[in-house]
């Protein structure tokens, strides 16, 4: 099977494989299963490649962390995999992303099932030493500063400014202040709008 020459494994049991690559929109397979273990699988394999790096404390540690076992990382390793060409899937173009970050984290349930830890791990190795996971105040900004806030002890606030479009499709900007700093952000979401306030305001202060 081609998929099997992209990953680097011949899958004993092809059935799992299929059930890997075969989303419940196109029918029926375990696949939300193998999801859930590849996510759980995917945690353990971060943090074996974390620890053999010697990082230094449990804040470097959970800041690494997230970067590499979030959904952009998932999207972009199942883009190496070739999963956008492979998965059986059926929906609208737009959902496609969240297919093949599904997908991957249902491979590599299948992957360990199949070939066990260490085959899963330098899978893993060998596919997230080549994507661009971004950095912690890129992924989630908004923690990244509440925890630098906490540690001076400076109180935040996030206001919603403004807010336009129709209920199913409303647009927010979002008012932070930081001490007397203030910086905005917009977003389909308060909750992203938000983000993107404390991303705003991170860039601009170089980092606090």
């Amino acid at each position: 099977m081609k998929f099997e020459v992209i990953i680097g494994h011949s899958f004993q049991d092809k059935t799992i494989l299929r059930d890997a690559l075969t989303h419940p929109s196109a029918g029926p397979s375990r696949f939300e299963m193998l999801e859930f273990i590849g996510d759980r699988v995917l945690n353990l394999c971060i943090a074996q490649i974390l620890w053999s790096k010697g990082v230094n404390s449990e804040q470097e540690y959970a800041h690494k962390f997230m970067p590499l076992t979030h959904r952009n990382a998932l999207y972009a390793a199942g883009l190496l995999l070739k999963l956008d060409q492979h998965v059986l899937w059926k929906g609208e173009i737009g959902h496609k992303k969240t297919v093949v970050q599904d997908a991957c984290e249902a491979v590599l349930g299948a992957l360990f099932l199949d070939a066990g830890f260490e085959m899963t791990l330098k899978c893993v190795q060998r596919l997230w030493s080549r994507i661009e996971c971004g950095t912690f105040d890129e992924i989630d900004p908004k923690s990244s500063l509440q925890n630098w806030a906490n540690k001076h002890k400076i109180l935040l606030k996030y206001e919603v400014v403004k807010e336009e479009g129709p209920q199913h499709k409303k647009k927010y900007m979002v008012k932070l202040t930081v001490d007397n700093v203030t910086t905005f952000g917009n977003g389909l979401s308060i909750k992203s709008a938000e983000q993107n306030a404390a991303y705003n305001f991170l860039k601009e202060n170089n980092g606090k």
